[in-house]
């Protein structure tokens, strides 16, 4: 009978370091894939008219809006 059938013995701190350093690997490559990923859709994308801020074509429309009044306005009252 050959020792080929028999249950391989493993050393369980070197198994579950093996599991860390191999789980530490696959979350250290997702991680980079992810940022490589919003960095390609950052350059892909190019910068926005308006920048990051989500509110800032309200801004714009408000400034725009409050610059209209104050010189549109006075031509129609005087």
């Amino acid at each position: 009978m050959k020792d080929d059938d028999a249950p391989e013995v493993v050393d369980l701190g070197r198994y579950k370091a093996a599991q860390a350093a191999a789980k530490a690997k696959e979350k250290a490559q997702k991680e980079a894939q992810a940022k490589l990923a919003r960095r390609a859709a950052k350059t892909a994308g190019g910068q926005s008219f308006l920048g990051s801020r989500p509110k800032a074509g309200m801004i714009l429309a408000l400034v725009i809006l409050a610059i209209a009044i104050l010189f549109i306005l006075p031509k129609f009252l005087g």
